[in-house]
């Protein structure tokens, strides 16, 4: 039932039944975009070049250990799995043991799930909006990742609906993959007597998964980044700060074992009073509106374009990157083109 960058496959439940702890029958569809076809649901068989069956709701999943999700995982015996994380018992947050040895909950994480509204029943629109586009020539364009196709690219890119824009449309859809996501994950036994919780918050995890994914009905390339959390698409938010809060708070956050709301902010902003009082007031609403999460870079574009350029002269430029800090010429040249990408808001 998800993506294991170490384990090679995703696995779709086909009939809600499991063959093993904490996982359910379904095609296993590896990086190479090759499938073990066990019992596919047409509406959930992705390849990782970006086709699909039907291209419907589209999600990339990955498993990995989280010690803030039901409990701080305490080293048992001094081993790490391939992730980063340790083995050991879960201890509650007064000191007691649930004895359960390596028994842990583990995140499920969905990444991606923001550029979903325009994979799916949306793609068959395309399909029927655009002159001589059949879904299967539409599948062959994103097999050739656009070549050939850059006006059609622009069109999906400029033309079609976007989550992050308080519209509706695209908003629900993407709020549908989450719950999804959550039905089918969340409380599920794990290999270790755990079980897995649903969160959205990546890390740098969407620049890998990206990296294995081909190009997608939304416009996106081969390989780029995919979106992070519960942010919108690179570029895509185009109607304003308060109109990415109104999208990102149609999620039920109290699902998730986290969220992550990354927000790039033009420092004109701040540079008064009276716009610290817009941003205090923007982030206190999106608050009411139940959301969980949001964080800032105050930096502009050029200003990190030129950190890229010339890194001795920015040793200093902090950066917020994904639910943590890091200096902006410490990261991967990837994290970095990524962080640049994302827009860049001002307030009016």
């Amino acid at each position: 039932s998800r993506q294991n960058p170490h384990a090679g496959g995703v696995c779709s439940p086909s009939d809600g039944s499991s063959d093993e702890p904490g996982s359910t029958r379904g095609p296993r569809v590896a990086l190479d975009g090759s499938s073990n076809a066990i019992g596919c649901k047409s509406d959930s068989c992705v390849q990782a070049d970006g086709s699909s069956s039907q291209l419907q709701d589209n999600v990339v999943l990955a498993s990995r250990q989280n010690p803030h999700a039901g409990g701080v995982c305490s080293p048992s015996d001094g081993s790490s799995d391939e992730m980063g994380s340790t083995r050991g018992r879960r201890v509650a947050s007064d000191g007691s043991s649930d004895g359960a040895g390596d028994a842990c909950d583990v995140s499920a994480g969905t990444y991606g799930a923001p550029r979903s509204p325009c994979l799916a029943p949306q793609s068959e629109a395309h399909a029927v909006r655009v002159p001589k586009m059949a879904l299967s020539d539409f599948v062959r364009v994103l097999d050739a990742d656009f070549d050939g196709h850059e006006l059609f690219r622009q069109w999906l890119l400029n033309k079609t609906h976007k989550y992050g824009n308080d519209d509706d449309y695209a908003d629900q859809i993407a709020v549908r993959i989450f719950n999804t996501c959550v039905d089918e994950l969340d409380g599920r036994p794990d290999p270790r007597g755990g079980h897995y919780r649903v969160e959205m918050l990546p890390t740098t995890c969407h620049v890998y998964f990206g990296s294995k994914t081909g190009a997608l009905p939304d416009g996106r390339k081969a390989r780029k980044p995919l979106s992070e959390g519960i942010s919108p698409v690179q570029g895509a938010d185009r109607n304003g700060p308060t109109a990415v809060f109104k999208s990102a708070a149609k999620f039920d956050h109290i699902k998730a074992g986290g969220t992550l709301l990354n927000m790039k902010l033009s420092p004109s902003l701040v540079s008064t009073e009276d716009g610290l009082a817009k941003w205090a007031a923007m982030i206190r609403g999106y608050f009411k509106m139940d959301a969980h999460h949001v964080q800032f870079n105050v930096v502009t574009a050029d200003t990190l374009r030129k950190a890229q350029a010339n890194p001795e002269q920015y040793r200093n430029l902090i950066v917020r990157v994904a639910g943590y800090s890091d200096y902006f010429c410490d990261l991967s040249r990837e994290l970095q083109d990524e962080i640049i990408q994302r827009t860049e808001h001002s307030l009016c």
